[in-house]
This record gives C-alpha cells, sequence and structure tokens, in this order.
C-alpha cells in the first residue's frame, strides 16, 4: 500500500504590496548604490527648496533699493545686492529653471 504524501509548496519570504513594498524597494534601492542614494538626496534637497524657498526668503525679487546698490553679504541680505539693491537672495531663489537656457552656449563664448 504506497501513501501518496500531499504536495508542500515551497515557503519564501512573504510578499507585501502597496505602499510598504515601495518603501522596501527604495531602501533596497538606496541602500545598494551610494550614487544612487546621493542623487535622491540632492532631488530632495532641490525639491524642498523649490516649495519652501519663497517662503523662506522675506525680500520681494523684484523690488529696488538703490541706497542698497552692491553690497556685500549680510546678515539682512546673505548674498549681497545687486546693482538695483535687489537682494540676490531673493532672485536666486524665486527664479525658474529653464532648460532651454542651458542648450545654447553663453554669448561670450561666440566670437
Amino acid at each position: 500500500m504506497s501513501s501518496v504524501a500531499p504536495a508542500v509548496e515551497p515557503v519564501g519570504p512573504a510578499r507585501t504590496s502597496g505602499l510598504v513594498a515601495i518603501l522596501e524597494q527604495t531602501r533596497y534601492v538606496l541602500g545598494e548604490n551610494r550614487v544612487t542614494g546621493f542623487a535622491f538626496g540632492l532631488l530632495i534637497v532641490i525639491l524642498f527648496a523649490a516649495i519652501f524657498g519663497p517662503l523662506v526668503v522675506p525680500y520681494d525679487p523684484l523690488a529696488s533699493d538703490t541706497a542698497a546698490a552692491l553690497k556685500p553679504p549680510s546678515a539682512a541680505h546673505w548674498f549681497g545686492t545687486d546693482q538695483l539693491g535687489r537682494a540676490s537672495l531673493a532672485a536666486s531663489s524665486s527664479q525658474p529653471v529653464s532648460m532651454s537656457s542651458s542648450r545654447s552656449p553663453p554669448s561670450c563664448w561666440s566670437s
């Protein structure tokens, strides 16, 4: 008399789905490659600056103050001021980045 043993399925790691799986995969990818982790961190910093930059800068980027023209960096103006007295930090944090501007060389390169 022969007895047939029931089929046993191989037991592997439990599969997760949804947000937990995405977070586990992200942690795995970032942990395996340092360059990917650095690029991801840089992306987070850029996104943080783009979202919260205008809230942090106390000056209007277009407001002129000729008395403060070409001042060096100080506690009031962290990046100094330009020829019209505008805060350079406010101008640099509020300017949209255009990909088209990076495609053409600067005008000083043309001869």
